[in-house]
């Protein structure tokens, strides 16, 4: 039966040890930009705002519509005029049915609008002189040029341009936020596995010494003191390691909701220690990061708004006129075929002007208001641009130096473990006290976390140089997805 348990007990550690998953932080990464509800939010969010510029792009082209009126039967009691010039009420039942093909087209740059019209008419009266009529206009076009006014659709399609280009970056700024937080989450779960193992070789670091303290006291080598204090230590130790096991079950539960993985899902972190030294030039950040961030593209649109407000407001109270023509034939007769027989050439222009005579000074109070508004947006964003040059030239300046970090942590890191295990011997053989061996090891445990504090801290600024610029520096090229 014990046999059996122990075989029992080593293929289920077998099994389980096969279902966890080794994670680099690169893989942690690409999972995330992948699978993770916050990548499926934004790509969402792109295809929709993708959408949206295709329906208004749509918009500018050719609109084709195609209207019928079923025939309806209209019965009732009307006036009706007599020959004499009075008036009887008589019963009267009309039948109605038309039909007809339109064409809209309009040019965002002038502000033109062409349509063109074929339709069919047919009128039927039932009682009091029965008759039919056929109306048909085989084709008309119909033109209206407006003179000097507003054109909201050339200020609308370029405004949705610049929306359209900011929805790219901004979904290329979503992966690269999703990036920096998934190595946010990995780095969490991995200063907490290691502060675990440290702890927990803390634990039997101080139990061993605790012991050996045990013999000592018992053959009056040291004082009670040293005895208690080392006992402490282990206390203290212990406790740690609870609260370190704590840390880390809780931020394996929150990477597990942040990839999307399953509650019982296991894996083990390979942190990237190494990493490659390379130069960001600070005028070339500064210069990619303006071409295309998110805010700044934003500032720009808040720019043509305003823009598009002040050129509103003075067509309103300018001068302006509309051109409009057409040109068709249309016939009418009771037979279908006279329908479209001897057609009648039909012509219309029209112009129509507005100039405002008297308005009291509104005119130009509210266009004093837009150009003072525009002039807030263009002082608001040259502030912006001015705090986000300050942003970037920071973020390379700490970014060069986290680099530098790095290297100095990880000797410093090298050097504090040797020292322990230097005073760890000398403290067996019985060349120092307590007090120093505990010096040593609280100087080892601050230089790991020192180290593994400083490695997160560089590739979180990695990636956030990354969002800020959407450009890779280490590749030379722009970010794509």
């Amino acid at each position: 039966m014990k046999s059996i348990t122990i075989i029992f007990f080593l293929l289920t550690n077998l099994i389980f040890s096969q279902n966890i998953k080794k994670l680099t932080l690169t893989e942690c990464i690409e999972i995330a930009q992948q699978k993770s509800p916050i990548a499926k939010i934004a790509l969402n969010n792109k295809r929709n705002k993708k959408l949206h510029f295709e329906a208004f792009n749509a918009g500018l082209l050719p609109q084709v519509n195609l209207s019928a009126n079923i025939p309806g039967l209209s019965r009732r009691i009307s006036q009706i005029r007599q020959n004499d010039g009075t008036y009887q009420f008589k019963p009267i039942s009309q039948l109605n049915a038309s039909g007809g093909l339109l064409i809209n087209q309009t040019f965002a740059a002038t502000g033109t609008q062409i349509s063109l019209f074929s339709g069919l008419t047919r009128f039927d009266q039932l009682e009091n002189n029965e008759f039919s009529q056929w109306g048909a206009t085989p084709f008309q076009v119909a033109i209206t040029q407006p003179l000097f006014k507003f054109n909201s659709l050339y200020w609308d399609n370029e405004i949705e341009d610049m929306k359209f280009n900011k929805s790219e970056s901004e979904f290329i700024e979503d992966m690269e936020n999703i990036a920096k937080d998934a190595t946010q989450k990995f780095f969490d779960i991995y200063i907490a596995q290691m502060n675990v193992r440290n702890a927990e070789f803390n634990v039997a670091t101080n139990d061993t010494l605790f012991i050996l303290s045990k013999g000592r006291f018992n053959v009056g080598k040291i004082a009670e003191n040293d005895l208690l204090q080392s006992e402490l230590a282990l206390l203290n130790a212990n406790n740690e390691l609870e609260n370190a096991r704590l840390e880390y079950n809780k931020s394996i539960e929150e990477l597990r909701m942040f990839l999307d993985f399953d509650k019982n899902s296991q894996f083990e972190l390979i942190p990237p220690l190494s990493f490659k030294k390379f130069d960001i030039p600070v005028e070339r950040a500064v210069a990619e990061a303006l071409k295309s961030r998110p805010t700044l593209v934003e500032l720009n649109i808040k720019k043509m708004e305003a823009e598009r407000n002040l050129n509103s407001v003075k067509r309103k109270y300018g001068f302006n006129a509309t051109i409009s023509a057409g040109f068709g034939y249309n016939q009418s007769a009771e037979l279908f075929d006279n329908a479209y027989k001897n057609l009648f050439e039909q012509q219309d222009i029209n112009l129509n002007i507005e100039i405002p005579l008297f308005l009291w000074g509104k005119s130009s109070a509210e266009i004093e208001v837009a150009m003072n508004t525009q002039e807030n947006v263009e002082k608001l964003n040259e502030q912006e641009r001015k705090k986000f040059e300050i942003d970037i030239r920071y973020q390379v300046s700490k970014f060069k130096l986290l680099q530098q970090q790095v290297e100095l942590s990880q000797k410093a890191d090298t050097i504090a473990t040797r020292r322990f295990d230097v005073a760890k011997n000398r403290y067996v053989i019985g060349k120092i006290d307590l007090t120093q061996l505990f010096i040593a090891q609280n100087e080892k445990d601050s230089a790991f976390r020192a180290f593994i504090q400083t490695l997160r801290n560089y590739w979180i600024s990695y990636y956030e140089m990354r969002k800020l610029t959407l450009f890779d520096f280490e590749k030379n090229e722009e970010l794509r997805y």
